[in-house]
């Protein structure tokens, strides 16, 4: 059981599925009220049904994390909100020799895993800093050791590992606490 979090909010990405369902299921249950994003509204929407009992709030926003640049313009639709907490679940991973994969591939992989919750957070930080807000990146066990075909995606997570480290170290002073999460 979580401490007292009712009545907070929490940003999750990647909340249409896996681990995502999950979090947002759990935080809504012990009263967080989540706002989830993703690119599938099908998704969100039968995410809704999961935790449509639970006590805290669910509602969500289709957004494709892969366009980074337009972070900004979904940024926009928190501005009048207090935001506690920002979990970035959100990835993606292609199994493939590494002489196969598309510059379009890597750079798309690199984006949604990377830099878009480096960018998302970095929008975001004031709010969570107010709040001595608590930031969550779903990283990987492939951040830790390489995976087969799946370089990519292991460069990413570990990338996200060090910079929540390093995240982590500069927002103490804040009481903003940083955790990567491998799964």
């Amino acid at each position: 059981k979580m401490k007292n979090l009712n009545g907070k909010t929490a940003i999750v990405t990647g909340a249409s599925r896996g681990i995502g369902v999950h979090i947002v299921d759990s935080l809504t249950k012990n009263g967080v009220n989540v706002i989830g994003i993703a690119r599938s509204k099908n998704g969100l929407e039968n995410t809704g049904t999961i935790v449509a009992k639970n006590s805290g709030n669910y509602e969500y926003l289709e957004f494709d994390l892969a366009k980074a640049n337009l972070l900004p313009k979904l940024y926009s639709k928190f501005e009048n909100r207090n935001i506690d907490f920002l979990i970035n679940n959100a990835g993606i991973e292609i199994y493939r020799n590494f002489d196969k994969y598309k510059f379009e591939e890597i750079n798309k992989i690199i984006i949604v895993n990377l830099l878009g919750p480096m960018e998302f957070t970095r929008l975001l930080l004031p709010k969570i800093k107010a709040n001595k807000g608590h930031i969550v990146n779903i990283a990987s066990l492939a951040g830790k050791k390489g995976v087969l075909y799946n370089g990519v995606y292991s460069a990413t997570k570990s990338g996200l590992i060090l910079w929540s480290d390093a995240l982590d170290q500069e927002m103490k002073e804040f009481g903003v606490g940083v955790t990567a999460v491998c799964p």
